[in-house]
């Protein structure tokens, strides 16, 4: 009997599509212990089950608890609201939940966790919004979901605090955006809001997020967000912004924002990629980082860019990460990029206006060209502590040509650490040395103690090390006699 009446009632709930926006309630989730949906109408307050286009709300107790609620069929509401502290999974069981409004997330305090279904956006926008109204901390797990714009910790909403909001995608959750997806931030109408390190987990074999642009930190004040892939998690899309993308009104800022990729079999593909602002002076310490087994591949171009006196905007390859840029035309302006125990494979790269390429360890190939622009020059750094100056290789093997293209004074070799004395072969190259090499590079910043030359070479450029040489005895004795010589003449001015 029980059985056949919550069939009814089920039957009853999903058939009422007629109902109109002006008949929309509110209803609110009261067991701590978790249930169906559609179970009794004693879960409820008030005590009536939702219908479709209603919103529901979780606050079970009126202070925080932990429980679950499951989908038995396919719903349709307008938002799913918690605003208690209230930590709610809710278990979709291969069934499909659709939000209907613009902003269908709306969270204060507490957590959101989804499970093994579909999640549909219905409304034009077909937005998926985690922090608009407030941090939220949720985890899609087997989700799969198509949407077109989708925001993590962006505040939406005046004088909210969306601060250190946290989505993870977890093993086996499938998710599409043909927008924009943006981490971190302010819209133009949230006044007196505050956005800052909230972040995106991409993790677990199986769980993928292809959007059509990455916007990490890229808003009105938008500072130490996060974008990460882990653990075999994979990212593509069309383009990643890290702090260089400026929507919305008030001062800006995008500083200290990150994209991390690392973990075996840890992904992204992207066409192209912005670190920085040229135009924006406090966009800075913004990174992008590949290491422990984790890959990053271009297609299109690679830009970082800052602005004079800020070189902090960066890519740095560690660990055994791998980061493949295959395009021709990759850019390093004001800022840096550095490999240290990781592998950097690119088509081309320019350094433009002191740009640096930082070489620690591990493997750098350029397939193309290895340049530097007329605007500004560049700057290339060596860490040779530890190696063997007689089989250490810097650079490798650049299949192109080592191009110096501004004036004299204005390109430098940096120098961190040296080992012993020797030869130390900083660059290999394929074609010919440009003829401008040895008149527009030279020694820049070096270790204490330190004295070396360059030799250039037609496919080579080798870092000679020596000793700085010891003083001779005439040296000694000339030094001496200044010195008497110095105290005379104080004597006589006493006198």
């Amino acid at each position: 009997m029980k059985t056949k009446i919550n069939t009814i009632l089920r039957i009853a709930v999903l058939s009422m599509v007629a109902l109109t926006s002006a008949q929309a309630a509110s209803r609110t989730w009261i067991n701590a212990s978790g249930g169906t949906f559609v179970g009794t109408t004693a879960d409820w307050s008030p005590a009536t089950l939702p219908l479709i286009g209603d919103t529901v709300l979780f606050d079970a107790t009126g202070a925080s608890a932990t429980y679950t609620v499951t989908l038995d069929a396919n719903y349709t509401f307008q938002q799913l609201q918690n605003q208690a502290g209230d930590s709610v999974t809710v278990a979709l069981g291969g069934n499909t939940l659709t939000l209907s409004v613009k902003n269908p997330l709306l969270n204060i305090t507490g957590n959101f966790n989804f499970q093994n279904g579909t999640l549909v956006a219905s409304h034009a926008n077909k937005l998926l919004d985690f922090g608009a109204s407030g941090k939220i901390t949720s985890t899609l797990a087997g989700v799969t979901a198509n949407i077109i714009a989708f925001q993590v910790g962006v505040a939406a909403v005046p004088g909210v605090d969306s601060s250190d909001s946290l989505l993870t995608l977890e093993a086996g959750t499938v998710l599409t955006a043909s927008g924009a997806t943006t981490i971190g931030g302010i819209a133009a109408a949230a006044i007196a809001s505050t956005s800052t390190n909230s972040k995106l987990l991409v993790t677990g074999v199986g769980s993928t997020f292809a959007g059509a642009e990455f916007r990490v930190g890229t808003t009105t004040n938008s500072t130490g967000n996060t974008l990460e892939v882990a653990s075999g998690g994979a990212l593509t899309g069309a383009g990643l912004l890290v702090g260089s993308h400026h929507t919305g009104g008030g001062v800006y800022s995008a500083g200290g924002n990150t994209v991390l990729i690392h973990g075996q079999d840890s992904t992204a593909s992207v066409t192209s990629i912005i670190i920085g602002a040229a135009n924006i002076a406090t966009t800075v310490n913004n990174s992008l980082v590949v290491e422990s087994n984790g890959e990053l591949v271009t297609s299109g171009n690679l830009i970082i860019s800052g602005t004079a006196g800020n070189t902090n905007n960066r890519v740095v390859v560690e660990s055994g990460g791998s980061v493949i840029l295959n395009n021709t035309s990759n850019t390093v302006n004001f800022g840096f990029m550095e490999v240290n125990g990781g592998t950097l494979d690119a088509k081309g790269l320019t350094l433009v206006n002191q740009g640096r390429l930082n070489f620690l360890d591990g493997t750098i190939a350029i397939d193309g060209n290895l340049s530097t622009s007329t605007t500004g020059g560049g700057r290339f750094g060596f860490d040779l502590t530890g190696d063997d100056p007689i089989t250490f290789t810097g650079i490798g093997i650049i299949n192109g040509t080592l191009a110096i293209g501004s004036t004299a004074n204005s390109n430098f070799i940096d120098i961190f650490g040296v080992t012993g004395l020797g030869n130390y072969t900083l660059f290999t190259s394929t074609g010919n040395m440009d003829a401008n090499v040895a008149t527009r590079l030279a020694l820049g910043n070096t270790p204490i103690g330190f004295e070396g030359s360059l030799v250039y070479n037609p496919n080579s450029i080798v870092l000679n090390v020596g000793a700085i040489p010891e003083p001779n005895t005439a040296v000694l004795l000339a030094a001496g006699l200044m010195v008497l010589v110095m105290r005379a003449r104080r004597r006589g001015v006493r006198a």
